[in-house]
C-alpha cells in the first residue's frame, strides 16, 4: 500500500483499474483518499442484475462492470425482490450524494426490475452526470421520458427504443407512436452511436420519422418481434430507402445483434440477412435464438472480411450447428481474425449412450486418463449410478431409466452453465433457480428408488463437469489448432478462455475449474496471436 501512494494519482487510478469488484470495496473504506480512487471505477459501468453473477476462478471476466452481489434462490419473485431492494438503496446513495453520479459512464438495465425504480435511477443520472454516455437494454417507455429533455441527455451515445409492450402483443397504446416520433424526432442525431430497436428499422425510419442523411451509427441491436402496428406504418412511403444501406451508413456499422422473439420459423424478411452483409466492415456479429437459414447465413459472415466476434444461437428446426453446413464453412472462412466465437455443435462423443439393438445402456471413458477411466467412469457411473449389471438394460420400452441415470443431458438442459452475451465483455448470469446441490438433489431422488444407487455430491459434479470437457478433445483441438487469434471460445453454452504456456495452448474452463487438467495441446507457432492479458477498466468508454 505504501508504495502505492507514492505513485503520482493518475497512476494509482490506473493500478487500481485492475482490482475486482470486492477488492475496490475493500479498498473504499482504507482512507477517504482511496474511497475517491475506489468510487471512480466502483460507479464507472453499472450493470443492474436480477440474478447472481458468477465468478471465474482463472480469468477476471468483466473487471470493469459493477453488480449487485445476489445468491441463487428458487423462490419465486425473491431474486427481484433482493435486486429491487439493492437498487433502491443504489438511487437512495445517489440522491444523497450526486457526486457519485458524476463518475458513471454507461449502465446496463433489467426487464425484471422495477421500472420505477430504474426511472428514478436514470433520472438522477442525465440530470447529474455529464459523463454519461450508454443506457443500454431499456425496457419501458417510462425511461426514455426520464432522459427525454434531462440536464445531460445530450450526451448520451445510445438510443434505445423499447417495445410497446413486455410481450409481443396484437395492441399498440394510441400514444406509444406520436410519443416515439416525438422521441425520435428529439434525440436522433449524429452522435448516437449506439442504436436499440424493437421495431423493423425500414418501416421506423420511413413511416415513423423520416432521415435526411443516413446514420453513421457504430452498433445495432434489432429484436425482431410479431407486435401489430397501425396499418398506415406497413405502407412504405419513401421508395429511395427500400433498404438497410439507404438508412445506416455502411462504412461505420461495426456491430450487428439480432434477437428473435419469435416462437415459430421466422421468415428471412424479417432478418433481413442478405442486406446486412452489405456492410462489409462488420466485426461483432450475435444472432440470438434466430432461424438457422444455412445459405443466407453464410452469406452474411462470409461478406464480413474484419469479422473478430461471432456468437450464433439458434433455434427451432436446428438446435445444434450441422457441421457440414455452409454456416460452418464460413466461420472457418474466418478462422484467421476471430477472436470470440460462441457456437452450439451436435457432440460427437457421449459417455453415457443407448446400445438399440441390445437395449443396453452403455458407458464409455473419452479419454484414458484417470479422472475420465477411474474416476467418471469406474468410481461414479460404475459403482454409484450403475452399480449392478442389470441396470444397464432397458426393460420399459419408454426409456425412463435410460433418461433417469443419462446425467450429461439433464446437465444439459439445466441453467447451470453461467450466460453472457459475450464471457468477456458482460458479467456471466446465473439464469435458472437452481445452484449446485440442487441439481444433484433432483438428480438424485430421481434415481433413489433404484437397488445401490449411491447419492452424487458437489465433487462429483466437478468430476462429472471435467470429464465432459474431456469429451470435447476432437471438437475443440481443430479449433484451437485453426483460429490463432482466438481467445474467447463458448461450445455448447460451456465457456473457455484460451491460454498458453510456451510454445503450447489449451482451452480452460471459466466455470467449475478447480483442479481442471486437459487432455491435450495444441502447438502455437506465434505465441503473440494468443494474448490472453486481463483488460483494465479503463479500456473502455475512451
Amino acid at each position: 500500500m505504501r508504495f502505492l501512494t507514492e505513485l503520482p494519482n493518475e497512476l494509482q487510478l490506473h493500478v487500481i483499474s485492475f482490482l475486482d469488484q470486492r477488492t475496490l470495496l475493500s479498498l473504499s473504506i482504507v482512507s477517504r483518499h482511496f474511497s475517491a480512487l475506489a468510487n471512480v471505477w466502483l460507479y464507472r459501468r453499472i450493470y443492474l442484475n436480477d440474478s447472481k453473477i458468477e465468478l471465474s476462478p482463472v480469468y477476471q471476466l468483466a473487471p470493469s462492470w459493477t453488480w449487485f452481489q445476489l445468491k441463487t434462490t428458487n423462490r419465486t419473485g425473491e431474486k427481484s425482490e433482493k435486486a429491487n431492494q439493492k437498487l433502491s438503496l443504489l438511487v437512495r446513495t445517489l440522491e444523497g450524494n450526486p457526486r457519485l453520479a458524476e463518475h458513471v459512464c454507461e449502465v446496463r438495465l433489467n426487464w425484471d426490475l422495477d421500472i420505477d425504480l430504474q426511472r428514478q435511477f436514470i433520472k438522477i443520472l442525465t440530470e447529474h452526470s455529464s459523463s454519461l454516455r450508454i443506457v443500454d437494454n431499456v425496457t419501458d417507455p417510462k425511461i426514455n421520458t426520464a432522459i427525454e429533455g434531462s440536464k445531460y441527455s445530450a450526451n448520451l451515445v445510445s438510443l434505445d427504443l423499447p417495445p410497446p409492450n413486455a410481450l409481443p402483443t396484437l395492441e399498440i397504446p394510441q400514444n406509444y407512436i406520436p410519443d416515439l416520433k416525438r422521441f425520435l424526432t428529439s434525440r436522433l442525431s449524429s452522435t448516437i452511436k449506439n442504436l436499440t430497436l424493437f421495431m423493423d428499422p425500414i418501416m421506423l425510419l420511413n413511416n415513423v420519422v423520416k432521415i435526411q442523411d443516413k446514420l453513421e451509427i457504430e452498433s445495432i441491436k434489432l429484436h425482431c418481434r410479431a407486435d401489430i402496428y397501425p396499418p398506415s406504418l406497413y405502407q412504405r412511403q419513401n421508395r429511395e430507402q427500400a433498404e438497410l444501406k439507404d438508412i445506416i451508413d455502411t462504412r461505420y456499422l461495426k456491430t450487428l445483434t439480432i434477437i428473435s422473439w419469435y416462437d415459430h420459423v421466422c421468415p428471412e424478411r424479417v432478418y433481413k440477412f442478405d442486406q446486412w452483409a452489405s456492410f462489409k466492415n462488420l466485426e461483432d456479429i450475435t444472432l440470438i435464438a434466430v432461424t438457422y437459414n444455412d445459405k443466407k447465413i453464410a452469406n452474411l459472415l462470409r461478406s464480413c472480411h474484419k469479422l473478430r466476434r461471432l456468437k450464433l444461437d439458434f433455434t427451432l428446426t436446428l438446435r445444434y450447428m450441422p457441421r457440414d453446413g455452409e454456416v460452418f464453412q464460413a466461420i472457418h472462412s474466418q478462422r484467421k481474425n476471430l477472436e470470440f466465437l460462441d457456437i452450439k455443435v451436435q457432440p460427437t462423443f457421449k459417455v453415457v449412450d443407448l446400445d438399440l439393438r441390445a437395449f443396453k445402456i452403455v458407458i464409455r471413458s473419452p479419454c484414458d486418463c484417470h479422472l475420465c477411466q477411474n474416476v467418471v467412469v469406474n468410481n461414479i457411473f460404475k459403482k454409484k449410478i450403475l452399480p449392478s449389471e442389470d441396470d444397464y438394460t432397458i426393460r420399459d420400452r419408454s426409456f425412463e431409466t435410460y433418461e433417469r441415470v443419462n446425467y450429461y443431458e439433464l446437465l444439459a438442459q439445466s441453467n447451470l452453465f453461467p450466460y453472457s452475451k459475450a464471457v468477456d465483455k458482460f458479467p456471466s448470469v446465473k439464469t435458472g433457480p437452481e445452484d449446485i446441490d440442487a441439481f444433484l438433489e433432483r438428480f438424485n431422488d430421481s434415481n433413489e428408488g433404484r437397488t445401490g444407487f449411491i447419492p452424487l455430491d458437489s465433487t462429483d459434479f466437478l468430476h462429472l463437469y471435467q470429464c465432459l470437457i474431456h469429451t470435447m478433445r476432437s471438437d475443440l483441438e481443430p479449433i484451437l489448432n485453426e483460429f490463432p487469434r482466438l481467445r474467447f471460445l463458448v461450445f455448447n453454452e460451456m465457456s473457455f478462455v484460451v491460454k498458453t504456456k510456451g510454445c503450447s495452448k489449451w482451452a480452460a474452463p471459466l466455470f467449475y475449474s478447480e483442479g481442471f487438467e486437459p487432455n491435450f495441446y495444441v502447438s502455437d507457432a506465434d505465441r503473440s496471436l494468443t494474448n490472453t492479458k486481463v483488460y483494465g477498466r479503463e479500456l473502455y468508454l475512451n
